[in-house]
């Protein structure tokens, strides 16, 4: 009887272990590159639209955002010299990877006029 005891309260301490490591975000990962050529962009912000979450891309113009709360989100990419991309909704699931790549063109910038002291 009592080893049938200390089993059935190891066996409980378990299963409530691994509940703690049970996932509760899940993650976006993708690649952002240029219209024109095909070739990634480096350093692009992408930011998760009412949130702090976000992240820059890499020199293979990949970028990761982990630990994101499962939901909707509008997905903000950034980058100087060229259009922002809003991409929306974008829903993230426990435990699941949404991958979300795009392509950017860039913008033509007008110069203002020129002061010269």
């Amino acid at each position: 009887m009592k080893v049938n005891r200390i089993v059935w309260v190891l066996c409980v301490l378990l299963f409530a272990s691994l509940s703690i490591y049970a996932g509760t975000t899940g993650k976006i990962v993708g690649t952002v590159t240029d219209n024109g050529n095909g070739e990634p962009l480096i350093g692009v912000n992408v930011i998760l639209e009412g949130t702090t979450l976000g992240a820059t891309t890499d020199l293979d113009g990949s970028y990761l955002i982990l630990n994101v709360p499962p939901g909707s989100y509008n997905v903000l990419f950034q980058y100087l010299g060229y259009r922002d991309v809003r991409i929306a909704p974008v829903n993230v699931s426990v435990d699941f990877t949404t991958r979300l790549s795009t392509k950017m063109e860039e913008a033509s910038v007008e110069l203002g006029e020129t002061v010269e002291v």
